[in-house]
């Protein structure tokens, strides 16, 4: 037995009807502008496909899988893709739980609603493994302006610690002479 299918939940408001929209769509998902242009299926599963009807949107914009353990997002756009303000163009990266997605000027969110466990049976359905998501942790930006400010800090220690020292070694030496050999 299989574990719960994996479904997001896209939420955007319509750019030009201000309408919620919130569909729960099991993966893999395509979104573009014409319906036609999006894929029925891939491989032997049946797409999810959700049209977004404006001209800055490409035909089959972008494509939201998954790939081992991860939900990953393909943009196949003429125009890019923004993740978390990330501006990707023909390329894939991997989605985390609360993601903001740009395309055009449709501003969608993701809720991630399921398991996925390729390997789960009857008897070990108790213990799905939990889906893997989020960006590799070096690649979180606090963690690279951490890192960065950490590696400036340390990088002007070291040049004051040099600079120090080959002031030292060039102050001129004034030689010590007590009051007795002043005669």
């Amino acid at each position: 037995m299989l574990a719960e299918p994996v479904c997001i939940q896209l939420s955007w408001q319509d750019p030009e009807t201000g309408e919620l929209q919130q569909p729960t769509l099991q993966l893999p998902i395509a979104l573009g502008r014409e319906l036609e242009k999006l894929p029925t299926t891939l491989g032997d599963r049946a797409v999810s496909r959700v049209v977004l009807n404006n001209k800055q949107v490409s035909r089959f914009h972008a494509l939201i899988d998954l790939s081992g353990q991860q939900i990953i997002f393909t943009d196949r756009s003429a125009n890019g893709t923004l993740i978390q303000k990330q501006h990707l163009h023909h390329a894939s990266l991997p989605l985390a739980p609360q993601d903001r997605i740009e395309i055009g000027p449709y501003h969608i969110s993701i809720h991630i609603k399921g398991e996925y466990d390729p390997h789960a049976t009857e008897a070990h359905a108790r213990s799905k493994t939990q889906l893997r998501v989020g960006r590799n942790f070096w690649t979180q930006p606090w963690v690279v302006i951490l890192l960065g400010t950490a590696l400036a800090l340390l990088m002007g220690f070291c040049s004051w610690l040099v600079v120090t020292q080959l002031l030292r070694s060039y102050r001129p030496q004034v030689p010590l002479t007590s009051p007795e050999n002043r005669n």
